[in-house]
C-alpha cells in the first residue's frame, strides 16, 4: 500500500507530456524575466507618470530662482531632466532600468548636480502633498529623499546609530562625494564611512542619489575598483556639462 502511494505521488510530481512541451519551449531568459519581475522590490519613483518630466523641470526652476539666479535653458539641461524624469518615472520596465537602484551625478563645481538633487526632492515632496504615492511606498519610506552631504557622512561615523539610520534610509543622495576624508580614526579603529555606507545600500539595494565632483579614474583612486564596480551596477552614470546651468539675475532698473 505504502509502495503504491509513494508510486502516485512520484507520478503526479512528473509533468505531463503536454507541459513538458510548455516547459520546453520557454526560454530561460524567459524564466529569468518573470522571475526578476516578481521578485523585485518597488523602488523610488516620482508617481507623475508622463509628467514626470514637466514636474521635475518646474521643481529645478524653482530650485535655481530660489538661489537669486535664473535658468539658462540650453540642449544639455533638458537632455539631463529628461535622463532623470524617465529613470524616476517608474515608466520603465525591469529590463529597462538593467536592475539599477541609483543615480551617480558627475562633472565640475557648479554645473548643477546639487540642484537637479533637490529638484527630486521637491518633485518627490510635490508628489506626497499631491497623494500620489501608494500606502505601500509611504510605509517603506520611499516617499521622500534625504540629502546629506559627504563630510556629514563622515562626521556621523562616530556616532553608530546615526550613521545606521542613513544606511538604513529607503531613499537616501549624498552629496559631494570626494570630499570628506576616506579615512576617520575613532577610538583607535580605522574607519571609511562612505565605503561602510555605500556597501550596506548595496547589499541591500537602497536607491541612493550620489553627486561627485571627482572623474571615474579619481573615484577609483579614493575608494577603490571594486567600490566604483559596485557604483557602476547600482547607479545610471550622468555626466555634467563643463558648464554652469545658472546665472545671476539680472538686477532690476
Amino acid at each position: 500500500m505504502e509502495e503504491k502511494l509513494e508510486r502516485n505521488n512520484r507520478a503526479e510530481l512528473r509533468p505531463s507530456a503536454r507541459q513538458s512541451e510548455r516547459i520546453s519551449t520557454s526560454t530561460v531568459g524567459e524564466w529569468l524575466r518573470l522571475l526578476r519581475h516578481g521578485s523585485t522590490p518597488l523602488t523610488f519613483r516620482l508617481p507623475a507618470g508622463s509628467q514626470s518630466e514637466e514636474l521635475l523641470s518646474v521643481a529645478y526652476g524653482e530650485q535655481v530662482r530660489q538661489t537669486g539666479r535664473q535658468v539658462v535653458d540650453s540642449l544639455e539641461l533638458s537632455k539631463l531632466l529628461r535622463m532623470v524624469s524617465l529613470e524616476l518615472s517608474g515608466l520603465q520596465s525591469v529590463e529597462q532600468r538593467l536592475g539599477r537602484f541609483g543615480l551617480l551625478m558627475m562633472g565640475v563645481p557648479g554645473d548643477g548636480k546639487t540642484t537637479m538633487i533637490r529638484a527630486i526632492q521637491m518633485a518627490a515632496n510635490l508628489c506626497y502633498s499631491a497623494g500620489l504615492y501608494s500606502q505601500r511606498e509611504r510605509d517603506e519610506g520611499l516617499e521622500g529623499l534625504q540629502i546629506v552631504t559627504a563630510r556629514d557622512v563622515a562626521q556621523a561615523c562616530t556616532d553608530a546609530f546615526r550613521l545606521q539610520r542613513l544606511k538604513e534610509r529607503a531613499v537616501l543622495a549624498v552629496d559631494d562625494v570626494g570630499t570628506e576624508p576616506a579615512e576617520v580614526m575613532h577610538y583607535g579603529t580605522m574607519l571609511q564611512p562612505m565605503a561602510e555606507l555605500l556597501e550596506y545600500r548595496y547589499s541591500r539595494r537602497l536607491y541612493t542619489i550620489l553627486s561627485t565632483n571627482l572623474t571615474g579614474r579619481q573615484l577609483s583612486e579614493q575608494y577603490g575598483e571594486r567600490m566604483v564596480d559596485r557604483l557602476r551596477e547600482m547607479c545610471l552614470p550622468m555626466i555634467f556639462p563643463e558648464r554652469s546651468y545658472r546665472r545671476r539675475r539680472e538686477a532690476e532698473v
